[in-house]
């Protein structure tokens, strides 16, 4: 099945500051190309793995603190030798309603 077929949300293309971190350590600095209620393409490596639980924090602009949510490697894209973008797509998890108010703001920002 493909990934499409499986997203349960739209996604925008957005490009998002963000910090990615395993066990409270940056693995990345980097941007969003797309992101959905539901979660995430981000640009850029690192080492993980498919399923690895990780933190990121999403930047909201001006004065307001990075929006902080769970996620899990759902997939690495890495690209034909020659090419420059590799992308780590995630999955929200364990996301209470103040975030998912939150994202959504973000969303409607965007």
């Amino acid at each position: 099945m493909e990934d499409q077929d499986r997203r349960q949300h739209d996604r925008s293309s957005m490009s998002v500051r963000m910090q990615m971190f395993v066990d409270d350590r940056l693995c990345l600095r980097a941007h969003t190309l797309d992101v959905s209620p539901g979660g995430a393409l981000v640009h850029g490596a690192a080492q993980l793995d498919i399923g690895q639980t990780v933190r990121l924090e999403l930047c909201r602009g001006g004065e307001k603190n990075p929006l902080v949510l769970s996620a899990k490697v759902v997939r690495l894209d890495t690209p034909a030798p020659g090419a420059r973008r590799h992308g780590i797509a995630l999955r929200f998890v364990d996301c209470g309603a103040a975030d998912r108010a939150a994202l959504s703001s973000l969303l409607r920002r965007r």
